[in-house]
């Protein structure tokens, strides 16, 4: 590890060759810095040869490419990125080429993102434990008569049946996601320091096989998931690969896997202390539906999947500048509105369902759940002042515009509204959006 301008970095000194050109090895320094860069410095080119050996400068500029490596421990890297401008000095005889590398693989050699193996997926999310397995540890202390402790006991519950894991869920094209508990505890050796941790792993398996590519994607949804869940971005910290199809065995006879990791272009340090969250649910809210949740979430079509990613980024709270996110909460009732309900409402397509319909109709299906019949929202001051900040329009006098406290109270019933859109729109049944509702109306209201 070094310290480069500030900005932690792993560096990775070898040989990088392209997958179709094993015979010509160039060498470099792989970096990883703390802020998700992943750069490939080559010194020298891909495209060099006898008779140019500055390379050619435009090859492949746009194209993403598989580059294989070996670095000084050894160990087997792929990378997939694109070239920009080589640093070329014409008074050198080799230029600097670098990559920006989107995704790496450490510990393995891989020719493609799309070709599946026989992989288990296993990822880390700091904070997967507060929302689906807390409280596994449990701490114990004896005091003597005068109680002065005499001993302290740490005792970590986990479920060590795979096959029967805290949550599961089959996608659609058969891979099945498993959520179950995990933990350890390192020394130095003498007990003096021991680092005692509990951990709920994310797992990934098809028995079709899974590609690097289809698993990046199914992580990312379901952080995309928990974001929501939390109403917090939320990333992972770990990706690991077990290739199960080359089982090792050790001295005692216990069969292993040998692990490769995944690093992403944009992935951050994460810090291992998360402070707990406060969920808009959590897995006992939804354990009942939690197949079917993670089925509808995840299977998302492309075209679809981003609209969803916008409605929850919109509900993650922004009270920086509380004009700016109720225009935003607004405008994803809205979206929402356009894309999922306009077709079957508003049959004739003479003219767009106004905004001021679009509240009312949501807040009258909102009141319907027992718990929130007491919902009320000014539909007209909502409408009035998305229509003055959106267009800083002259205010009239017949116009309801809010501001300062006013505003930032009808924005959170607006996101008490949002949220039930979401609910609606990723596969909640109406039993659980009624459980979450009740359950936390009270963050909104």
């Amino acid at each position: 590890m070094v310290d480069l301008q500030n900005n932690i970095v792993t560096q990775y000194r070898g040989f990088w060759w392209l997958s179709e050109k094993e015979s010509q090895r160039v060498p470099g320094i792989l970096t990883r810095f703390s802020d998700g860069r992943i750069i490939l410095d080559l010194i020298g080119s891909f495209d060099s040869d006898e008779n140019n050996p500055m390379g050619d400068w435009t090859s492949n500029l746009n194209g993403e490419r598989t580059i294989l490596g070996i670095d000084e421990n050894a160990k087997l890297i792929s990378l997939w990125g694109r070239r920009f401008a080589p640093k070329r000095n014409f008074a050198s005889t080799f230029a600097i080429v670098s990559y920006r590398v989107r995704v790496m693989m450490y510990g393995k050699h891989c020719n493609s993102l799309t070709e599946k193996y026989n992989y288990r997926i296993l990822a880390k999310i700091p904070e997967l434990s507060y929302w689906c397995l807390p409280n596994l540890l449990k701490e114990s202390i004896t005091y003597d008569v005068e109680e002065n402790p005499t001993s302290v006991s740490i005792q970590l519950n986990l479920n060590n049946d795979i096959l029967n894991p805290r949550a599961i869920s089959e996608l659609a094209d058969g891979t099945v996601l498993r959520l179950y508990d995990d933990g350890i505890c390192q020394t130095d050796g003498t007990l003096l320091s021991p680092i005692i941790e509990q951990y709920t792993v994310l797992e990934l398996w098809n028995g079709k096989g899974l590609s690097l590519s289809e698993s990046i994607h199914i992580i990312k949804r379901f952080e995309k998931f928990l974001s929501f869940a939390m109403t917090k971005q939320v990333y992972h910290n770990e990706i690991k690969i077990q290739d199960l199809s080359n089982p090792q065995t050790n001295l005692s006879g216990k069969i292993y896997y040998n692990s490769s990791f995944v690093y992403l272009s944009g992935d951050k340090e994460q810090n291992k202390i998360v402070r707990p969250p406060h969920f808009l649910f959590n897995h006992d809210i939804i354990k009942d539906d939690f197949s079917e949740i993670i089925h509808h979430w995840i299977s998302e079509d492309s075209e679809t999947a981003p609209l969803t990613d916008h409605l929850v980024d919109s509900i993650i709270p922004n009270t920086n500048n509380i004009s700016i996110y109720f225009l935003t909460v607004i405008q994803a009732i809205d979206g929402y509105w356009q894309r999922y309900r306009e077709d079957n409402y508003n049959k004739s397509k003479k003219k767009n369902t106004s905004i001021n319909e679009i509240l009312k109709v949501l807040s009258s299906e909102l009141t319907s759940i027992p718990s929130m019949n007491e919902y009320s929202l000014d539909i007209d001051a909502a409408a009035d002042s998305r229509n003055y900040y959106s267009h800083l329009l002259k205010k009239s006098s017949k116009e309801h515009i809010l501001y300062g406290e006013d505003l930032l109270s009808i924005t959170g019933k607006l996101r008490t509204l949002l949220l039930f859109c979401i609910l609606k729109a990723t596969g909640f049944s109406d039993r659980a959006i009624n459980k979450i509702i009740e359950q936390y109306k009270g963050i909104f209201v």
